[in-house]
């Protein structure tokens, strides 16, 4: 049988968890596992999204301060930044700090996007007010296995640790099909069940199905929450 057709969001390929499981590429399990993952990586280093996008339009929080953060990363290119008054920055302004933090830096700062505090000598920015006002149009995010095989003029740029927490993911769920993970022992003499504590849970933040060496490489590549 014939592998199945992947999705450009999939981080790994039929071929590489094939090898890995020795079973062949048509297995029908392997398309909805290897789509599953993905899901679970994003939530688990917390990212919005991990592959790339061509023309992502992001709403940023502006700080008042010379750096703007982004959200997909790496960042490739910036097509345009809008600020809240509908103005266009002048791609002079401007520039990529660093694309695998997601920074762009202006010197002349980026705009407060939150409410003010007004008195009568003095204006104070309320902090935690910042609201999701500039818009950013750029492209970002890794370039998958299959979209380098699919789209001209894209190379893959996927980390290979990453690839390899995916694969691992898939394999343990492959190898465990049918097997709630929540579940720490059985019994059969009346029969009794235990469950994990959640806080201890494999793969907590990726539904439950991170096994503990991916999570262990997906750990470098995680974001702090808020």
């Amino acid at each position: 049988m014939a592998a199945a057709a992947q999705l450009p969001e999939d981080l790994t390929s039929i071929a590489a968890v094939a090898a890995v499981l020795e079973v062949e590429q048509g297995d029908a399990k392997l398309p909805r596992l290897i789509s599953a993952a993905p899901e679970a990586v994003r939530q688990y280093i917390n990212r919005p999204r991990v592959h790339y996008g061509a023309s992502i339009t992001e709403l940023a929080r502006g700080f008042g301060r010379p750096r703007l953060l982004l959200n997909v990363t790496p960042i490739l290119t910036i097509a345009s930044i809008t600020l809240p008054d509908g103005s266009l920055v002048d791609p002079s302004e401007y520039m990529v700090e660093d694309a695998d933090a997601g920074m762009v830096y202006r010197a002349a700062g980026w705009p407060f996007t939150g409410q003010l505090h007004g008195g009568l000598l003095y204006v104070d920015p309320v902090s935690g007010s910042e609201r999701p006002s500039i818009s950013v149009v750029y492209a970002g995010g890794w370039v998958t296995p299959a979209q380098a095989a699919t789209t001209p003029g894209l190379t893959r740029s996927l980390p290979y640790d990453l690839e390899e927490a995916v694969i691992m993911t898939v394999v343990a769920r492959y190898r465990g099909g049918g097997v709630d993970p929540n579940v720490a022992s059985e019994s059969l003499g009346d029969y009794s069940v235990s469950y994990r504590n959640p806080n201890t849970l494999i793969g907590v933040g990726g539904g439950g199905i991170i096994p503990d060496a991916a999570a262990r490489i997906l750990d470098s590549y995680a974001r702090p929450a808020g």
